[in-house]
C-alpha cells in the first residue's frame, strides 16, 4: 500500500481516475490531508464508495511525537522547544539508520 500523503496531486488524480472518479476529487482530498484527520472516514465530504476505496488502496498515518527537546542559544540566553514526529513506516530501515 502506497502513503497518500507522499503522492503528488498528479499521482492522485492518476490514481482516482483508475477508480472512475472525476479529477476535483484530488484537490478536494489534498485539503483533507492537511487537516487533522486520522481515517478516510472523516473525509465527510466524499461518497462513502469512495472513502471505502481509498481506505482498501491506501494508508492514511497520523505524525506523532516522538520526543520533545528544548535546544539552547547562548548568545543571546533564548531557549527553543522542539518536537520530534514520527511519520508513518512506508519500508524497513535498518537498525542502525533508524535512530529515532
Amino acid at each position: 500500500m502506497t502513503e497518500i500523503k507522499s503522492l503528488t496531486i498528479e499521482e492522485l488524480r492518476g490514481g482516482l481516475a483508475a477508480l472512475n472518479e472525476k479529477p476535483f476529487r484530488a484537490k478536494q482530498i489534498f485539503r483533507w490531508l492537511h487537516q487533522p484527520v486520522t481515517s478516510f472516514t472523516e473525509m465527510t465530504d466524499l461518497s462513502k464508495p469512495l472513502r471505502a476505496a481509498l481506505d482498501r488502496q491506501y494508508l492514511l498515518t497520523v505524525p506523532q511525537i516522538e520526543r520533545k527537546q528544548v535546544a539552547a542559544f547562548m548568545k543571546n540566553r533564548r531557549f527553543r522547544r522542539v518536537k520530534v514526529f514520527r511519520l508513518g513506516i512506508i519500508h524497513d530501515a535498518p537498525a542502525e539508520r533508524n535512530h529515532l
